[in-house]
């Protein structure tokens, strides 16, 4: 029998009351055990945006957040969040990166309803033909197997040295790469891609900003084209060369301005809580607590 499917679609979309949408789901067996259990009318996986019948997929501008803040009440326990990055994320530029490092201050932002992780390893390229690819990391490996429920990658900055740029026609098939593995795992994370920050003059071991500036456009499309959120890392820093001492690493300071621009595209609001910006802020407040 033939169907004529648009009039079958209108037929539908009469059945239904007003002011509920409907989402036509496309089942993939790494989103099976997330799509099951939820109905086909208006609900979604917890962490999945719902996108109305009828709006562009690229309609979000590049930079945004596509897909809203997380919502705690959707977890049963602590968020597992995964910092993936380089360096920067590492840490290193801080007093103490077990202290200081973006990720140590955004757990201590977010609180004990999330598990933040740090993936850095310094020098690590997104390229897999750099000189040495993330992906080959054993850092990469652990971090799949935490089975994050967010993960926030920001990596590039070292793909700008002449070495590694050889190969930037490789950059968007290699990132989508690395965003696929991170979405076959069981835990079907969140993903944000981060535009990595400005690199002031000139950088260590050739990194340099005009590589940076390729690409930006270049994750900004395919945040878009992947229904992903993009994290702006780059704007903040504008005119804040002081918070890169030696032009690529960030300080205590650019690591907190790190930490804020994170926690306010994970929960959707500006971070208005204590700085803890230094060894005795710290341990003042570790006296206070106890």
């Amino acid at each position: 029998m033939n169907v004529d499917r648009r009039k079958l679609l209108k037929y539908l979309i009469a059945m239904v009351p007003a002011g509920v949408a409907i989402r036509l789901l496309a089942v993939t067996p790494g989103r099976m055990a997330a799509g099951l259990g939820h109905s086909m009318l208006g609900q979604t996986a917890p962490g999945q945006a719902t996108q109305p019948l009828g709006t562009d997929a690229a309609s979000p501008p590049p930079g945004s957040v596509a897909n809203g803040p997380i919502r705690t009440e959707d977890y049963s326990g602590p968020i597992r969040v995964a910092c993936v990055g380089d360096s920067i994320t590492a840490g290193a530029g801080t007093s103490n990166n077990a202290l200081f490092s973006y990720p140590a201050q955004l757990q201590r932002m977010l609180g004990d309803k999330w598990d933040v992780r740090n993936f850095g390893v310094s020098g690590r390229t997104l390229l897999n033909a750099g000189d040495y690819p993330y992906q080959a990391e054993d850092a990469f490996k652990t971090a799949l197997s935490f089975q994050p429920n967010v993960v926030v990658i920001m990596l590039g900055t070292n793909d700008t040295k002449p070495q590694n740029w050889a190969f930037k026609a490789n950059f968007a098939a290699d990132y989508l790469s690395l965003i696929r593995k991170f979405r076959n795992i069981a835990s079907v994370p969140r993903i944000f891609l981060c535009l990595p920050i400005p690199c002031f003059g000139e950088g260590n071991y050739g990194i340099n900003e005009a590589g940076i500036d390729e690409e930006l456009p270049l994750i900004r499309k395919l945040a878009v084209a992947q229904q992903l959120d993009a994290i702006d890392m780059h704007t903040p820093f504008a005119g804040q060369d002081a918070l890169l001492p030696d032009r690529v690493h960030p300080n205590n300071e650019g690591a907190a301005l790190m930490a804020r621009t994170v926690y306010k595209a994970l929960t959707g609001r500006e971070y208005v809580g204590p700085p803890v910006l230094s060894l005795r802020s710290l341990a003042i407040k570790r006296f206070r607590l106890t």
